[in-house]
Formats: structure tokens, C-alpha cells, sequence
């Protein structure tokens, strides 16, 4: 045990009954004398009082409008750390500000605080204003054809701002317009285009393919058969017909879109410029 501070005991007692150390093995007297009905000993050393942890605090952010930007650097921060928020403007908008509540609390998108509390920040935005720019006096528009045809005018073409252009597309015999491009967008097969009120630069771009043409044959009785029935060759190509008369037969004629031809096992057409109708009949052999 330990004697209260101003107990009547302390330093009154006598060494007459009194060991030289106490039960804990301390040197006796501590004090000026002997203490009278205890035992003495050191005090010991106090004991740091443990510091408390730092609170946490929740720091949100959020946009305003939503489509107007994008922030970061919200969470959780301990208390006195330091937060850093950002914020990014979307295109065709400008960060205004942060706010907090009602107040205006930075202009830089860029804010930066130690945390004391939890806060709920916006970061604001508008839409920009658009840049004035001076309007050119001319323009170019690109034009170009692939094989099978032209474009007229063809190269790089320029054209006063405010005035028009008209592109005539024309296909190679055999060809046709499969389709025109006008900065990457598909104008269909025309044969002309105009660029009206020209405020920008252009590009415009005529493609061809051959024209095609079907080739049919047929039979008139059963004599024989024919082949290929049908087939599509392109301008200018060449088409092969076999004629194959049954057994005690043979080809009694041919003809091709109504006109009569001579009468050959293999019938060729060349340079092929439009559709074929090719009739075959065969009669009874007479060896």
C-alpha cells in the first residue's frame, strides 16, 4: 500500500522495527524518515495517456450539370490530411466553380483543403461560348473518280466562301455509277452533285462498276438439253452454251433474242453489250 499525501504517518516512524528494505525491495526511508503503519516504495513512473486515432471524414464531389465535366479525388480523408479535388470540363463546356452549398468556395478546378469535417462539393459548368472565327475567302473541295468513269471538275477545286459548285459524275461505257461520296457520306448513284453556300472545305468521290447482263438458254421440246441455263457476264465478257441432243436426235435450230443462228453443238457470244435469250430445238435424226 501507498500513504496518502499529508498522512500523519509519513516520516513519524522509527528504524527501531523497521527493515532496510521494503517487501518490493526499495531502499528504506524514501522520504525524510520512517513512515509509521506502511510499507514504502517508489511511485512509479506515470504512464503517457494514449493520443486518440484522427476521425475520418467523407469528402463527395459531383458535377453540375452531370453532361458538363467530370471530377475526382473524393473518398475518405483522416482528419487534417490533405484533399485535392479536380474537375474536367466536358467538350463545348467551361468549369465555372466549386461550391459548397450556397458558397462559392473555389475558382480553380483544382481545389485543394484540409479536412475537418465532411463536405458535399459541386464543381459547376457552363456551356462555352463559341470562338468567333474569321470566315475564309475561298475553299477547296477534292474530287476524284475510280476506275470505269470521271468526275468533272476533277483535282482540287477552289471556291469563293458563299459561292457554288455542281460535280457531274460520268461512267466509261459499260459502267455505271455505283455510288458518291461526299465527305464520307454515301450520296447514292447520282450523276451530279452541287456543293451550295461552300463555307468549309469538301471532298467528293464517284465510284463505277461494270454493267452486267444475263445470258438465258432453253429448250423448245425434249430433244436435248442445254447448259448452263442461265449465267451473268459482265460488259464486254463472253458466254459459252453447250447443246447436248438426246440419242436419235439433233439440233433442229437456234436462235438468240428471236434471230436465227447457225446451228453448232457450242454457242459463243462475245463482247456481250446486253441480255441473250438463246432457244435451242432439236427434231429426230434421220440416220
Amino acid at each position: 500500500m501507498r500513504l496518502k499525501e499529508g498522512s500523519p504517518a509519513i516520516d513519524t516512524g522509527s528504524s527501531y522495527l523497521a527493515p532496510g528494505v521494503d517487501i518490493e525491495g526499495n531502499s528504506r526511508p524514501q522520504g525524510a524518515g520512517y513512515d509509521i503503519g506502511a510499507y514504502e516504495y517508489g511511485a512509479p513512473a506515470p504512464q503517457p495517456t494514449p493520443s486518440p486515432e484522427p476521425a475520418n471524414y467523407t469528402i463527395t464531389a459531383s458535377s453540375n450539370p452531370p453532361e458538363g465535366g467530370t471530377v475526382s479525388g473524393a473518398g475518405t480523408y483522416k482528419e487534417g490530411e490533405m484533399a485535392s479535388l479536380q474537375a474536367k470540363a466536358a467538350s463545348g463546356y467551361d468549369f465555372v466553380n466549386w461550391t459548397e452549398g450556397t458558397s462559392v468556395v473555389s475558382t480553380s478546378a483544382t481545389y485543394s483543403f484540409t479536412a475537418t469535417a465532411n463536405r458535399d462539393l459541386v464543381a459547376n459548368f457552363a456551356v462555352a461560348s463559341p470562338t468567333d472565327t474569321p470566315e475564309k475567302a475561298s475553299y477547296t473541295i477534292t474530287a476524284s473518280a475510280g476506275t470505269g468513269g470521271s468526275i468533272s471538275p476533277s483535282g482540287t477545286v477552289t471556291i469563293s466562301a458563299g459561292a457554288s459548285q455542281t460535280f457531274k459524275i460520268t461512267p466509261a461505257t459499260g459502267y455505271h455509277v455505283s455510288a458518291v461520296i461526299v465527305d464520307g457520306a454515301s450520296m447514292g448513284a447520282v450523276t451530279s452533285y452541287t456543293f451550295k453556300d461552300v463555307n468549309a472545305d469538301h471532298t467528293i468521290k464517284a465510284s463505277f462498276a461494270a454493267d452486267k447482263f444475263t445470258i438465258k438458254a432453253s429448250v423448245l421440246n425434249k430433244g436435248g438439253k442445254v447448259s448452263p441455263t442461265f449465267q451473268t457476264v459482265i460488259y464486254g465478257g463472253t458466254a459459252t452454251i453447250k447443246i447436248i441432243p438426246r440419242n436419235g436426235y439433233t439440233i433442229a435450230s437456234i436462235t438468240d433474242n428471236g434471230v436465227s443462228m447457225p446451228v453448232s453443238s457450242t454457242y459463243t457470244i462475245t463482247n456481250v453489250t446486253c441480255n441473250h435469250n438463246i432457244v435451242v430445238t432439236f427434231k429426230l435424226s434421220t440416220n
